[in-house]
């Protein structure tokens, strides 16, 4: 293949998924900052190997796992603090309290996701925010794909039962 034909395929793909990897990168080390500079270095890495990415079947998967490997190197080596994720909400047609119950109803439950093991908090995000298919979550955590299906219906169930039991506090 082509200098160009790679370039032009790598620079394609990295746009189409560069808002499903920052969110993944942020819900991984919780810091936008942080986010950004593991980003660059994925984009670094990917450029350099990118004459040999071009036969990569499940590019966005492969992005994905290496995104993650590369958060979770990240958090070993710098012992990074987490911080709770701010939530962004529009300000739509919703009246100011509601809005004020909706933005405490998501910080709650995103401490209770963060309460959760890394590995059923990375295959919901996957699922639910990021709307994979279970394949591809399979790939990107290098489970089977019953052992994503298993950790996230054990995250599902561990996180109702934590709502259920702030709703009796």
């Amino acid at each position: 293949m082509s200098e160009k034909t790679s370039k032009e395929y790598f620079v394609a793909q990295v746009i189409q998924y560069q808002d499903s990897l920052y969110r993944m990168a942020k819900a991984l080390v919780k810091d936008e900052d942080f986010a950004k500079d593991i980003l660059q270095d994925l984009y670094v890495k990917l450029w350099v190997k990118r004459e040999h990415l071009v036969g990569v079947i499940h590019f966005h998967a492969y992005m994905m796992r290496a995104l993650r490997n590369l958060c979770l190197d990240n958090l070993k080596k710098n012992r990074w603090i987490m911080e709770d994720v701010d939530d962004h909400l529009e300000s739509g047609t919703e009246n100011p309290h509601a809005l004020l119950e909706r933005k405490d109803f998501n910080m709650m439950i995103s401490k209770l996701i963060e309460q959760l093991p890394e590995l059923q908090r990375t295959v919901l995000h996957l699922k639910d925010v990021e709307g994979l298919d279970v394949k591809e979550i399979a790939y990107i955590s290098d489970l089977t794909e019953n052992a994503v299906r298993v950790n996230l219906c054990r995250a599902r169930q561990r996180l109702r039962e934590m709502i259920q039991g702030s709703k009796n506090k």
